[in-house]
């Protein structure tokens, strides 16, 4: 099965990497948890610093039309 990011990792340390840019890796068994390298995609582009450069809810309501 696929793995938790930051497993173990305190809530302080978890702000800590967000605030220095620092975004969960694709779990490793991404397949059998239905992640595909496009839905992984669309979760990243969620997750930009610049609120300017992520996806908008309707992009993000399209693009499940679509999964």
């Amino acid at each position: 099965m696929g793995e938790i990011s930051w497993r173990g990792v305190s809530a302080l340390e978890i702000k800590s990497k967000i605030i220095y840019g620092e975004r969960p890796r694709m779990p490793k068994g991404k397949v059998e948890l239905g992640v595909t390298a496009e839905m992984w995609g669309m979760l990243t582009k969620c997750w930009e610093a610049e609120a300017e450069d992520r996806t908008t809810i309707s992009g993000v309501l399209n693009f499940l039309q679509y999964v």
